[in-house]
């Protein structure tokens, strides 16, 4: 009996299987396994727009589950000190943002979504957390903002400051494009 292995297949279907897939996960599961994969894995093409966010099941119910610490120890620690200098485009969520930012630079990052945030740890993280800020100040020219909060009538107090201090940090945004900031 001839058995296939996940080896046989061409490059062309194993980047097909890796764009089915979650990031993260290929990312885990696929990353310092040989260097085929590596070299696949770490593709400039796939690589420049990481997505670091829950994993969501779609299903009767849409469960959504957050990252495993333990695997997202490894791609913070493994991962990303080899891909920092290929992302173009990041996302991330409010319980991710700390250690994907923390001590690297991602001197391509042009684009920035945070999904899922509170109004309130939001706004904290654009007053004191000083990479946040020099990032938006210096190069995000494209972002996306989703606050997780139910909305309030009339609009809070702290989303009209927290939008306005976007405006005055962000001044790399492009002209013609949008501040997307949702509920």
């Amino acid at each position: 009996m001839n058995r296939l292995n996940i080896l046989d297949l061409p490059n062309e279907i194993l980047f097909i299987i890796f764009n089915k897939l979650n990031m993260v996960d290929v990312l885990y599961s696929f990353v310092d396994i040989n260097q085929r994969f590596d070299q696949l894995v770490f593709d400039p093409f796939y690589i420049r727009n990481l997505n670091m966010t829950f994993m969501t099941m779609k299903s009767f119910y849409d469960r959504m589950y957050s990252i495993n610490n333990h695997v997202f120890d490894k791609i913070c620690k493994n991962v990303l000190p080899k891909i920092y200098h290929q992302i173009n485009e990041l996302i991330v969520e409010q319980n991710s943002m700390e250690r994907v930012l923390h001590n690297i630079n991602y001197p391509q990052l042009y684009s920035l979504t945070l999904l899922g945030f509170s109004e309130n740890v939001l706004f904290n993280h654009l007053t004191s957390n000083k990479i946040l800020r020099q990032l938006l100040i210096e190069q995000i020219a494209h972002l996306k903002v989703d606050i997780n909060d139910e909305p309030v009538e009339p609009s809070s107090e702290t989303l009209a400051m927290m939008f306005a201090l976007i405006l005055s940090l962000c001044k790399q945004l492009t002209r013609g494009e949008k501040l997307i900031l949702w509920r």
